[in-house]
């Protein structure tokens, strides 16, 4: 067993730009996308207005609506096939008056898909339950909000 070989990496090598599209569609148009899974190259041209999934890449099921007064964060990655994959985390209170603030977790996405960068949406008292794959992005939506991250986790999104 060679032990001096380090195993292939993932990485997404430039930015994405991620925003939303029309209705339950995301899009990224400023370049295409380099990347790598598990050590192979691959290119994703840019998307306008794409399809998003239904279903976490975690944990199989449909993703749970986020209701008035939450938060919750997404990953947003490729596989190697080319396919939008996409994680959440728990969901978080935005209950100011509870101290300390807790931003949700960022999820992991399985070693199949790179993260690209992450939208975490928050749902405010004006809003109404909102689902990922489901519910629209346009708008935005009477008291949601979306904020974008394109590229690793070393950034997070800001608690306002």
């Amino acid at each position: 067993m060679d032990v001096l070989t380090p195993a292939p990496s993932s990485a997404v090598l430039n930015k994405a730009g991620w925003a939303v599209g029309t209705t339950t569609t995301l899009s990224f148009t400023a370049n295409p996308l380099q990347y790598k899974v598990k050590g192979r190259n691959f290119t994703k041209a840019t998307v306008t207005n794409g399809a998003t999934p239904t279903t976490d890449i975690v944990t199989g099921l449909t993703f749970v609506a986020i209701p008035i007064n939450k938060c919750a964060v997404f990953a947003l990655g490729y596989d190697a096939a080319g396919t939008l994959r996409v994680a959440q985390s728990e969901l978080q209170s935005l209950d100011v008056s509870a101290a300390p603030i807790v931003l949700p977790q960022l999820p992991v996405l399985p070693d199949t898909a790179v993260p690209t960068g992450y939208v975490m949406v928050k749902v405010g008292a004006t809003g109404a339950n909102w689902t990922f794959g489901a519910s629209n992005f346009s708008g935005p939506p009477t008291g949601v909000v979306f904020v974008f991250v394109d590229g690793d986790y070393l950034d997070r999104p800001f608690a306002s």
